[in-house]
């Protein structure tokens, strides 16, 4: 159950992340900086990160069964 949770709580946090920060470049003033193409960058691999725990908790809670 404890592991459900926090894989619950992973994907809410991933989505969120990724929904805020969609609205975050789209701000005019962030548009203006050769700062965007950085964030990108560093969101691309923030989210790959994310997805890669979702993944390793799903193997594990798999395996464990």
């Amino acid at each position: 159950m404890r592991r459900f949770v926090e894989f619950v709580l992973l994907v809410v946090v991933g989505l969120g992340v990724m929904m805020l920060s969609t609205l975050f470049l789209e701000l005019e003033f962030i548009q203006r900086f050769v700062v965007r193409q950085l964030l990108v960058y560093l969101l691309i691999l923030f989210e790959l990160f994310v997805f890669g725990k979702i993944f390793m908790v799903m193997y594990k809670s798999k395996g464990a069964n």
